[in-house]
This record gives C-alpha cells, structure tokens and sequence, in this order.
C-alpha cells in the first residue's frame, strides 16, 4: 500500500501499564472533534489492564480507534513504533499523516494539530521541542539534546530526543520504514538520521515541557550512549 491521499492522520500512543493516564490523552484527543484523525494504541500487554480499558471505553464504540495488543515479553518502544508504522502502511484505511504521542499525559495533545499543519505547510518530519523548564511558553529556550545525540539525527533541530513527532506518509515510505532496526528509544534519532539521509524537510513547534508520571518503559526515556554512537557511525559510513 502506498501513502494516502486521504488527509487522515494516525495517532500513535506506546503504552505500557498507563491505564491511569492515557484516558486525559484519549479524552482530548477525542474533544478535537477531528474526524480524519484515527488514534491505534499500541500496548504492551499491560498488566494493569491499559489495552482493556482502552478497548471498552474507546476502540468498541469508536470506528477511528484502533488496538494493537502485543502480548508477550516486552519488546520496546522502538519495535512498538515499527509495528504501528507497518500496521499503518497495510491497513485498509489509507492515511496521510502519521504522528507518536505519550500515553503518559506527557506530550499535550492539543498540539497535534499544529503538528499536522506543519506537515500540510510542505513539512516532511515536524518535531515538538520541548521547553528547558517544566510548562515554559512559546518563546522560552527550548531543551537541548546532548551534543552526540544530534550528531547521531542529522537534524537541523535541537531536541532530536523529543518523541511528540509527525511525519507524512510519504516521507516514512523514502527513508525506508522497513529498513528501521532500533527496538528501544534509539527508534527517535533513528528515523530522524534516515529522514535526513533520504532528504525530507524538517520543522518545529514549540511545546511545554511536562514531567513525566507513572510508569513509562514503551515511550519516554533518552537514547543511550552506546545507541547514540552506533548510529553516528552507520550515519557517517553510510551503513544506515
């Protein structure tokens, strides 16, 4: 299948054990009234029941929202992120607009529309960069990777660790989805190193930042050292 035309955009949520938080999520993503935006929760196996819950209070009633219960051992968030990209490709519904966010309360989806007008503005990738302080504005300094992480992105942007992100289709299909290999939070600067070796175009918003709460393994969290480096190198030697 190939990117879709339609003007629908997927809402990708990681959850692991966030039955306490990602129903504000779900509710305000909800109260955009937004029919072309299409949420699929991507859980993993939660024990605290967030796939149940999500299933009952939203996906039974609601034809635009989606479950993907992996069950099973842990695998991560960026084996997560590779499933909801390749279920997005091969769904019957043809989407436009792909865009990751928190199931923590963490990333304001208030934002996601600004996220997807950026992409209509003729944007590729558009990442939410985060305030350096907890609930900083518009105009405040935005948080700054370290220095390794943004060698490894290749990104003209400084909170390449930032995972409230939106991509179009069209640019998950030029920098190779099915090529991606990262399983943890290295999936981030992952897809912003190919996004740049394919040459898509990238923008920003500004977002506050807000502390994280409960339990947070699928989404959330920085890359490592040893991730960081890895991909700087594959960047570099054109292994990527």
């Amino acid at each position: 299948m190939t990117a879709g035309t339609s003007g629908h955009t997927l809402v990708v949520m990681p959850t692991l054990n966030e039955r306490l938080n990602f129903e504000p999520v779900m509710q305000d993503l909800d109260d955009l009234g937004d029919e072309h935006l299409h949420v699929l929760l991507v859980d993993e196996d939660s024990v605290d029941g967030t796939w149940r819950n999500y299933g009952t209070n939203w996906a039974a009633d609601n034809p635009r929202y989606y479950l993907m219960r992996r069950t099973g051992r842990y695998k991560g968030q960026g084996s997560a992120i590779r499933d909801a990209i390749g279920w997005a490709f091969e769904n019957e519904n043809e989407f436009q607009y792909l865009a990751i966010i928190a199931g923590n309360g963490t990333d304001d989806p208030t934002f996601v529309p600004a996220l997807i007008e950026a992409l209509k503005g003729g944007a590729d990738v558009v990442v939410a960069q985060r305030s350096a302080e907890p609930g900083g504005g518009p105009g405040t300094p935005r948080r700054r990777s370290s220095g390794l992480a943004r060698l490894a992105a290749g990104a003209p942007l400084d909170d390449v660790e930032s995972g409230f992100r939106a991509f179009s289709m069209a640019a998950l299909q030029s920098l190779g989805h099915e090529k991606l290999k990262q399983s943890g939070h290295g999936i981030k600067l992952e897809l912003l190193a190919r996004a740049s070796k394919a040459g898509c175009r990238f923008d920003s918003i500004e977002v506050p930042y807000t502390p994280r709460s409960g339990t947070v393994e699928v989404h959330g969290g920085d890359s490592g050292a040893a991730s960081c480096l890895g991909l700087a190198l594959k960047r570099f030697t054109g292994l990527l």
